[in-house]
């Protein structure tokens, strides 16, 4: 479709709702990580703890997102008896279809070895969405994820953190090798 995403209209890049309607854009859907396919061409209609929304792009799907309501516990660090939770929505899923990874600007860039790809627009598109049409309805102070280590460093680039100093991860065994991150919604 394209090489670069300088070829393409940016502003054109659209995230609908998962729903029944689109639900044969995700057939053939490969990101590199089976169980995120599985979940994206097998679960995600029907999964009630999630909202997924697909990114798209003159009707083809690049990837796809899920957002959920989560909390974070946070300890005070110079008084471990102050503690709290603190409200979020956590983006439960990210993945972009194979062919879209590591997409440079264009060809200088690319040969200049520049670490801004397509996945941080959509990154930028992601968060733009959240602020615009999640935030203002749930009050949410944070938003957070759980990354697997080789996507930590698209997360820092766009102004991510790992909250392990303050923050409280989550004990559930399928994130053990993910590193908790987050951004402040405002």
């Amino acid at each position: 479709m394209f090489k670069y995403f300088s070829e393409i209209d940016l502003d054109n890049i659209k995230i609908e709702k998962l729903n029944y309607d689109n639900l044969n854009l995700t057939n053939g859907f490969s990101c590199g990580n089976l169980e995120f396919d599985f979940f994206l061409q097998g679960n995600a209609i029907e999964e009630h703890r999630v909202s997924t929304y697909l990114i798209l792009y003159n009707n083809d799907l690049l990837g796809f997102f899920s957002l959920s309501a989560n909390g974070i516990y946070i300890e005070d660090n110079d008084n471990s008896e102050i503690s709290y939770i603190s409200s979020a929505i956590e983006i439960s899923y990210f993945a972009l279809e194979k062919k879209y990874h590591h997409v440079s600007y264009n060809e200088e860039e690319e040969k200049k070895g520049t670490k801004f790809y397509l996945s941080d627009v959509l990154i930028s598109k992601i968060l733009e969405f959240i602020s615009n049409y999640i935030i203002d309805i749930v009050g949410a102070q944070f938003i957070i994820l759980y990354s697997v280590p080789e996507a930590e460093s698209l997360y820092s680039r766009n102004e991510f953190k790992s909250f392990e100093n303050y923050m409280k991860k989550s004990n559930k065994p399928y994130l053990r090798e993910c590193i908790p991150m987050y951004i402040k919604s405002r």
